[in-house]
């Protein structure tokens, strides 16, 4: 019996205007970081941290992030954009290196809560919940663009691609719904957190939480798509997810040695110098 798989044939194109093609991943991606920011700045003020230099964290963040993402992105298929340089600032084409970007970004972001004063621990907490909900939101752009397709599939839920217009390497193949299963692992991460709730009091505690889990889903995930290995047959992807993973393990054994949020704090006790007066 034929499978029948999902057919995709939404014009991944908005619209065009004067040779510029809007394209829905562009959409989204913006839709991702709006809706990311939002649900970050809500749980900075929720835990009385600067406007000011939460705006400013997350400006110089995000702006290094994009940067970053399109240079990992262009790094993995150097023979592709030697032959086409003038799409190495097609962004809105799609082709950008989530994880590269989330690093490089967080990193940045890191500095200017050093340089403004911002407990580091607090400000990732309230990156975390946001970075959940923002990729789920912006892969929904690369599941229509194509520029994701995962690796040739015959399972029931694997998408075949047939606008002549999408980015999937092959029309008309029925492929691995890699985006989709992105979108399925950060939903499924945000629903662990908000069920661990309590759990993740510590200061650290749910940014490392959400590092662990999404740089394990990542690395498991690298093996449904089709990418370039750059060293020792590992791909780019599966080395930055395990860079992630350290990151967050090494963020949640700083926040064992804190003091949940909120908690009471210990009396002090006086130093004991003799046996009696």
């Amino acid at each position: 019996m034929a499978v029948a798989f999902i057919e995709i044939t939404v014009d991944p194109v908005v619209v065009s205007l004067g040779g510029y093609a809007l394209r829905w991943y562009g959409v989204f991606l913006a839709l991702g970081v709006l809706v990311g920011l939002g649900v970050a700045f809500r749980e900075a003020r929720r835990r009385s941290l600067g406007d000011e230099a939460v705006n400013a964290a997350a400006f110089w963040g995000l702006l290094a992030g994009l940067v970053a993402a399109r240079l990992f992105h262009v790094a993995d298929y150097p023979e592709y954009y030697r032959l086409n340089p003038q799409l190495i600032l097609a962004l809105h084409q799609g082709g950008m290196s989530l994880l590269g970007g989330l690093l490089v970004g967080g990193g940045v972001a890191a500095l200017v809560c050093r340089r403004r004063g911002l407990p580091l621990p607090a400000a990732l907490d309230a990156a975390a919940a946001g970075l959940a909900f923002g990729i789920g939101v912006g892969r929904l752009g690369s599941l229509i663009n194509g520029d994701a397709a995962g690796n040739p599939s015959t399972l029931p839920w694997a998408v075949i691609y047939r606008h002549p217009d999408s980015l999937a390497y092959q029309l008309d193949l029925p492929v691995h719904p890699y985006p989709a299963y992105e979108i399925l692992l950060s939903l499924g991460i945000l629903g662990l957190m908000v069920a661990a709730g309590p759990r993740l009091r510590r200061p650290g505690a749910a940014f490392g939480f959400w590092a662990v889990l999404f740089g394990l889903g990542r690395f498991g995930l690298t093996f449904t798509r089709p990418e370039p290995a750059v060293l020792f047959n590992v791909r780019q992807s599966q080395a930055l997810s395990v860079v992630l993973v350290v990151i967050g393990l090494t963020v949640l054994w700083q926040s064992v040695r804190r003091p949940a949020a909120g908690g009471a704090a210990a009396e002090p006790v006086a130093p004991v110098t003799g046996y009696g007066p």
